[in-house]
């Protein structure tokens, strides 16, 4: 009967968090998050570097695929941002944010969503990044935590296309 009041108790204790309140869990780095956006079809390419936010605007064009690659997890507003612009659901956001989220994989009526651990050898040490991944009817919208070349060669053959 004790141990019954005990578990009670903690788990009335435990913190409640605002799914509206997001918090990115890596280490905090003085560097703006940087926003890629290509535009493809069979017919054309476009890239767009360093663009801001609000330059992103929705992915109407139905002939054509788009790719937003957001290099930097250490602005949740912006982050958050981004994803409201799409419709992505708050817990999606979190787990974004959540450097220690494990693998996962969630489909949805209008989009499906992955989130990974990449692994990289690096001098003499092996480094992990939190990578997530939006999929969408004609979009991809991928979240490194950090700036890398992960999908240099992707980007590569998009622009010799």
């Amino acid at each position: 009967m004790i141990m019954d009041i005990t578990r009670k108790n903690k788990l009335l204790n435990r913190k409640k968090t605002d799914p509206s309140h997001y918090t990115y869990t890596g280490f905090a780095e003085a560097v703006t998050p940087d926003i890629q956006l290509f535009r493809y079809s069979h017919s054309e390419f476009q890239e767009y570097k360093s663009l801001p936010v609000n330059k992103i605007g929705k992915f109407t064009d139905e002939n054509s695929v788009y790719w937003l690659n957001i290099d930097g997890l250490n602005d949740p507003a912006l982050i958050a941002g981004i994803c409201h612009q799409f419709g992505i659901h708050s817990l999606i956001i979190q787990d974004i944010l959540d450097v220690n989220q494990r693998a996962k994989f969630q489909e949805f009526d209008h989009l499906s969503y992955l989130t990974i651990k990449s692994v990289a050898p690096f001098e003499k040490e092996i480094n992990t990044e939190h990578i997530s991944f939006i999929l969408g009817e004609n979009f991809l919208i991928s979240f490194q935590e950090k700036k890398g070349d992960y999908f240099e060669h992707l980007r590569f053959r998009l622009r010799e296309h």
